[in-house]
This record gives structure tokens, sequence and C-alpha cells, in this order.
């Protein structure tokens, strides 16, 4: 790698480098992360700069409300069925083990989970 082509994949890097994490930069610049961090050292390396800071890619943003999940049968020979939720839902609804959970059905599409006010038997 050359100095000039250092210097331009630098300057490059670092006008994504505020808003995109190192994926969306590799993503962007159509390119591996493991090739863009190779030249990147490289590049810093021969031009004796720091790395550039990136985005961070943990926060609000990168929690996922969405999980998308199969319908398992639940036993060996009878109709019954399971779905697997994330642990991730029950932490941020606050749920702990042995809370009642009500389950309502509203329209043919969607299911309606609310904290019950029943106590277990």
């Amino acid at each position: 790698m050359e100095m000039k082509e250092a210097k331009k994949l630098l300057k490059s890097v670092k006008t994504y480098a505020d808003e995109l994490t190192l994926s969306g930069i590799a993503k962007k610049m159509g390119i591996s992360v493991a090739t863009l961090n190779a030249r990147l050292v490289k590049a810093s390396s021969l031009l004796e700069v720091p790395l550039p800071a990136f985005a961070s890619g943990r926060g609000k943003s990168a929690t996922k409300s969405e999980h998308v999940t199969h319908v398992q049968a639940s036993g060996r020979g009878g109709n019954s069925k399971k779905i697997v939720i994330p642990q991730q839902f029950f932490d941020e609804l606050g749920w702990e083990v042995k809370d009642a959970v009500k389950l309502r059905v509203y329209g043919k599409k969607k299911i309606i989970i609310e904290p019950s006010t029943e106590e277990e038997e």
C-alpha cells in the first residue's frame, strides 16, 4: 500500500466514522470487515497515525425490539405447540418468575399479552 492510497483510505473512513460502525463502513465500501480492518491497520501504521474512532454499535438503537421465531411441537404425540420468547423481552417488561400473565387474541393475527391481576393458586 502506497502513501497516497493510505491517505485516501483513512480520509474516506474518517468521513463516516462519526456516524457508522466499522461494519457499517465496510458494508458501505463493499468490502468485508476483516479486509477493511487489515487495510486500516496497515494504512495507520504506514502513516504513523492512530486508528479513527468509530461510532458505537451498542446503544438504544442497537437493541432488538423484534424477534422472529418458529412454532415448535411441544411434546411427542399431542397437538401442543410452543414458541420461544427471548429473555430480553422479559427484562424489558420487568417480568419475574411466577408473575401472572394474561393472553388475549385480537383479530386474527395479534395476541395481546399483559400482566394479570389474578394471584397464582
